[in-house]
């Protein structure tokens, strides 16, 4: 399995970058992270990128575990003698000190401290309207003001984490039956839209004048009983709904109108049971489906694509999306039920090779490379063993410039300073006030 790394160390190779989505027909390929990479559980429920590059995974077994790349490293869910088991994690998200917030479907709100690595607990107080008003927690979101939505069974919470206090906020009527809130969103404007589960219903809420609007996404609709609702994601003045048990809808804010969203195709049948929708940085949205793989859709055209296992090296590992999460880099992460965790990586690298070829021009003057230093206007400076320096030209991938007949040309470092570029011979230092032509160099 590859490994990834926050920071990739620039060589003498050349990267082509693969675009995500040049066509619906494209090929869609994936890396994969299983049991025998020694993944703690496959059935991943939650997913986040933490403030220092660490990736979190949440199971539906109540694991929490951290990756860097390489390892693994589990944490025991236990505070005060309280055991995190029988229940699944099913959202997590970060304070601002680095704390990792981590919701749980039936046992509150729990905070992992990374430094002291000890949990702190929130459940739900009758006798305190400041604590969280249920321990099934369906959502965590952080707005454009980091302020923290908790969304629960029995209404959203505002979580102030200096205060440790929860402020309860009921969309729909507080005595109505069902008040669970399983998504959040929000659009340009500042305004939080909520999906509520188990009814027909999304609301819009103001955050200054405290006002709630509702919204009715389908009159007639198959109720999830399970109250675990749907995923709510605001793009292109669409606000996108992804149910349970009866599709996928977006709201038109412009038109003030739903539509339904097909997600069947010539060869695929529609899928009612959609998990979560997200969207990359190419605009693109990533559906999840219950057994129907993803569906890439394109918000303006509505075009689809579909993505599904198959036996292929590089595939979907499964079609049962239960969790996704795309990162800083806008890599895609995906939790497949009962097969691991699914990457879509952005950028692949691709990689061209120069060697050296002494009887032809604008080749490399040796074949072992001993230093490279990035100058400016696509330039480097390459210093060889034995075949003096030479200036690389990177938007046409192909050496300009060859510098021989120096005094010692094993050149084992270069820098660069805005005025000169210096090279360091093992007993000579040449500079050449002309970069871009090396012309006239002089020792000293």
């Amino acid at each position: 399995m590859n490994r990834y790394c926050k920071h990739i160390f620039f060589s003498f190779l050349v990267f082509f970058f693969c675009a995500a989505h040049s066509g619906s027909s494209q090929e869609i390929t994936f890396e994969n992270i299983t049991l025998k990479d020694g993944l703690p559980s496959p059935n991943i429920t939650a997913i986040f990128k933490d403030s220092y590059g660490f990736m979190w995974f949440g199971t539906l077994d109540g694991f929490l575990f951290r990756y860097n790349g390489y390892d693994f490293t589990s944490f025991s869910i236990t505070s005060n003698n309280i055991v995190l088991s029988g229940t699944g994690i099913s959202a997590l998200s970060e304070l601002p000190d680095g704390s990792i917030v981590v919701g749980t479907e039936c046992a509150g709100l729990w905070i992992l401290d990374r430094f002291t690595e000890t949990f702190t607990v929130y459940r739900t107080d009758q006798n305190n309207n400041q604590s969280i008003s249920n321990n099934c927690i369906l959502d965590i979101f952080k707005d454009s003001d980091s302020t923290f939505w908790i969304g629960t069974r029995d209404g959203a919470n505002i979580f102030n984490p200096v205060l440790q206090t929860f402020t309860r906020i009921y969309p729909l009527n507080p005595k109505n039956d069902i008040n669970a809130i399983s998504g959040f969103t929000q659009d340009e404007t500042g305004i939080i839209w909520m999906f509520c589960a188990g009814t027909n219903k999304f609301v819009s809420y103001n955050k200054e004048t405290e006002h709630v609007t509702e919204h009715v996404y389908l009159k007639d609709f198959t109720k999830d009983i399970k109250w675990r609702g749907g995923k709510i994601l605001y793009y292109d003045n669409k606000i996108w709904l992804a149910t349970k048990f009866n599709g996928l809808f977006y709201y038109d804010i412009t038109l003030n109108k739903t539509f339904q969203y097909s997600l069947k195709n010539t060869h695929i049948k529609d899928v009612t049971e959609i998990h979560l929708v997200h969207h990359d940085s190419q605009t693109y949205l990533w559906v999840g489906t219950d057994g129907g793989g993803i569906r890439i859709i394109h918000p303006q055209t509505l075009e689809q694509q579909v993505v599904m296992h198959t036996a292929t090296i590089g595939a979907l590992s499964g079609n049962g999306i239960i969790s996704m999460y795309v990162d800083d880099e806008q890599n895609v992460w995906i939790g497949n039920y009962a097969s691991g965790i699914d990457i879509y990586i952005k950028r692949k690298n691709i990689f061209t090779t120069y060697t050296a070829h002494s009887n032809k021009p604008h080749q490399l003057s040796s074949k072992s490379v001993l230093s490279i230093t990035k100058l400016h206007n696509d330039l480097l400076l390459i210093g060889t063993d034995g075949g003096g320096f030479q200036l690389f030209d990177t938007k046409n991938n192909t050496i300009i410039k060859t510098v021989r007949g120096l005094a010692r040309e094993r050149i084992f470092s270069t820098t660069f300073d805005t005025k000169h570029e210096c090279s360091n011979l093992r007993k000579s230092l040449i500079r050449s006030t002309k970069p871009a032509l090396l012309q006239n160099p002089c020792y000293r």
